[in-house]
């Protein structure tokens, strides 16, 4: 490229707004604008907040991040474009060791430090072991700097004059050769290039068995999201499942419901209906005896004859028809019907219910001087306490007629006596609790 128009390249892109020289550290602002880190901060101690300066092409506010100028993100493309020109990058000792014999080579972008080729190693494996990715940008440094060895040119922690050449195995620690001769005389030393010539053995070792722990916890992340997929599948159909019963109970609930509904319905029906063709022979009834009496008061003193004698002779034989007709049912019977619902018992996931039941309560609804079956009349007036009662009164006397009657046969028979007796005690006793179950019926 011509040198001019190098020249105008430099002056146009590489020159600072504030030094009017070549950018040195170049830092780009908010507004999109680049300046020297330096003269960042020569704008800084000139202005009055301390934070905050105006930019001298665009005179906007500039605010500074809270952890200073070393925030603002470096420019690569003016370093880039000063590489391609030629422009010399100085580069400066490494941040993390602090040995000024020994360059950056890489920088990281995370961190904003300067690294050399030996630190990168522990940065990228210590200070970044949370990080699936590492943003760190090589530096590409011509020079006879970059060609000093960081081990070979390291100073003896003892000897600082001198530089470790050589690896103590009992100490693991390097050494030089004033240091093997004196305090490590008696250990085992090896030659600072074997060493690392073995440590790069065994480090390939361990890439082979880092490599197999790899695949072995890849297999096992595998295996746990196949587990993930089947708990979620088997919760699906355990959800489904359990739908599916759901529906199924709903369906059986529903189909007893329905039932149960039928039958209330259907008792309604029939005792509808009863009451309906009563109604309506009743009904006939009523027209007919309201016929007869607005006939018989609308009669007059000469309207009496033969002819109206027969007529209300056949009018009284029909009436008598429908007289029986209506009340040949004295009695109507009637259903009270009541719902008992049922009971459920629910244990360690089990459910046992039971629905409920119908119960009719039957009664009779009596048309003039009618009265119900005299069978009916006499299970109305006792209770289910004196029914029973009743019941071993019978058998009882049953009982001691009949060992009486075995005793009467055979006088020596002891033991039917005592029976006897036994029976007899036991039929008072029936007799006392009935009458005290009457007594207690009569005063409730």
């Amino acid at each position: 490229m011509d040198g001019d128009k190098v020249e105008r390249l430099r002056e146009r892109l590489l020159q600072c707004p504030v030094c009017m020289d070549e950018f040195h550290d170049p830092r780009l602002l908010p507004c999109h604008h680049t300046m020297c880190k330096e003269c960042i901060n020569r704008l800084l101690i000139s202005s009055t907040s301390g934070r905050m300066f105006r930019c001298p092409q665009c005179r906007r506010d500039v605010c500074v991040p809270r952890g200073g100028i070393a925030e603002l993100p470096v420019n690569f493309f003016v370093r880039s474009l000063q590489d391609e020109l030629g422009d010399e990058v100085e580069v400066g000792p490494c941040q993390v060791c602090q040995r000024g014999s020994v360059i950056s080579q890489f920088h990281c972008i995370d961190c904003d430090l300067d690294i050399c080729r030996f630190c990168i190693h522990e940065h990228r494996l210590v200070q970044h072991k949370d990080s699936n990715q590492v943003n760190i940008l090589r530096m590409e440094v011509g020079g006879p700097a970059t060609t000093i060895s960081g081990t070979a040119n390291k100073p003896c922690s003892i000897h600082t004059e001198e530089v470790v050449q050589l690896f103590c195995e009992t100490c693991q620690h390097p050494v030089c050769v004033s240091c093997s001769c004196g305090e490590h005389r008696k250990h085992v030393v090896l030659p600072l290039g074997k060493k690392l010539h073995s440590s790069r053995e065994h480090l390939q070792r361990k890439l082979e068995t880092l490599t197999r722990e790899r695949r072995a916890v890849r297999a096992w992340l595998r295996q746990i999201e196949g587990a993930e997929i089947e708990a979620r599948d088997n919760t699906a159909r355990t959800l489904a499942a359990v739908q599916f019963r759901t529906r199924e109970l709903h369906a059986l609930v529903d189909k007893m419901s329905a039932a149960a509904m039928d039958k209330v319905h259907h008792e309604e029906q029939q005792q509808l209906t009863k009451l309906a063709s009563c109604r309506g022979r009743l009904v006939k009834l009523a027209q007919r005896l309201d016929l007869g009496v607005g006939f018989l008061r609308g009669l007059q003193e000469g309207d009496v004859c033969l002819e109206l004698l027969d007529a209300f002779k056949t009018f009284s034989s029909d009436l008598e028809e429908l007289r029986k007709n209506a009340t040949s049912q004295s009695s109507v019977q009637l259903c009270d019907q009541k719902f008992l619902a049922g009971r459920h018992l629910q244990w360690r996931g089990y459910l046992a219910a039971t629905f409920g039941s119908l119960r009719a309560r039957y009664s009779f609804l009596h048309l003039g001087n009618g009265r119900p079956p005299l069978l009916w009349q006499l299970w109305r007036k006792i209770t289910w306490s004196q029914a029973l009662v009743m019941m071993m009164l019978l058998a009882m006397m049953y009982t001691v007629f009949t060992l009486s009657a075995a005793c009467y046969s055979s006088p020596a028979d002891h033991e039917g006596i005592l029976i006897l007796v036994l029976v007899t005690y036991l039929t008072l006793s029936g007799c006392f609790a009935y009458r005290k179950s009457r007594w207690r019926h009569s005063t409730e």
